[in-house]
């Protein structure tokens, strides 16, 4: 064997220590890694270490209000810009970079987030397999330092709305710029989504615009899905049916750049033994 370890990595983790005091929370995790590898056929010899460390904190306010916050630090390494962590210091290369952050303020109904959170449209939309249009994973040029998001509940009925915050944008801090708006309903037998996505934040240019019902009829769950861009479209279909313990869903998507798509998939799921098969013709 060309690489023989010498001495087996050494891992000691926490899980949590919380702090409470009234209305008021706080619960710090972590976990870190000390290693030592050698090499003997190249005689080289590498140590390597890592540690995280996560705080989350909540209280609740007078006013019915919840506010809280997530901190996500590495305790070792250079900073990473492409990964998302980055360094409080301005070279870079501090042995402790900022992963990801959360700050919000909620209540039963509405919530307000910033920092490295989920846009509005992303994590509700799931679409039709084998749609050409990307979906809504996008927000404005990519260089966003944090998102800004609002959520609001009405009866059955739930609204979104976020933007992306660019510190860099035209030389200016604090910069709006890709919009994200969803809103989901349901309605008797029937839940319904919408999305709208605007990615660079100006009239009639970087525009998707999605809509989706789905419901169930005779124990098959059926899903309808239109989205369009600025530059192509498409609508599809999606049926799933449970024959216990096998599970088949069947799709149908027509593009307007394309030739429609199509696929089934079957999965098996029974203790510890699971299995799923697929066949997709895309295009």
């Amino acid at each position: 064997m060309k690489n023989i370890l010498l001495a087996s990595t050494a891992i000691v983790a926490f899980g949590g220590a919380a702090f409470a005091d009234g209305h008021t929370n706080l619960v710090v995790s972590g976990d870190a890694t000390l290693g030592y590898n050698s090499d003997i056929t190249q005689g080289n010899e590498d140590y390597y270490y890592d540690a995280n460390l996560n705080f989350a904190g909540s209280t609740a306010l007078d006013n019915g209000l919840t506010a809280a916050f997530t901190v996500d630090a590495s305790l070792s390494g250079e900073c990473d810009a492409s990964s998302g962590s980055y360094s409080p210091l301005s070279d870079g290369n501090s042995h402790v970079c900022w992963n990801g952050y959360e700050l919000s303020l909620t209540s039963d109904t509405a919530g307000l987030y910033f920092g490295d959170t989920d846009t509005a449209a992303e994590p509700i939309w799931d679409g039709i397999s084998g749609s050409e249009v990307g979906g809504f994973d996008e927000v404005g040029d990519n260089d966003e330092e944090a998102i800004l998001r609002g959520e609001l509940t009405f009866g059955d009925i739930s609204a979104y709305l976020s933007y992306g915050v660019d510190e860099t944008s035209a030389g200016q801090d604090g910069d709006f710029t890709g919009m994200q708006f969803a809103a989901t309903a349901t309605l008797g037998t029937v839940d319904a989504i919408f999305a709208y996505q605007d990615a660079d934040n100006t009239a009639n240019d970087g525009e998707t615009f999605g809509l989706q019902v789905g419901t169930t009829l005779s124990g098959a769950d059926v899903k309808l899905a239109y989205i369009a861009s600025d530059t192509t479209s498409s609508v599809g279909v999606e049926v799933g049916y449970a024959f216990d313990p096998v599970n088949v869903i069947v799709y149908v998507n027509s593009n307007s750049n394309n030739d429609a798509s199509y696929g089934v998939s079957a999965s098996y799921a029974t203790g510890p033994i699971s299995a799923t098969a697929f066949f997709d013709n895309d295009q």
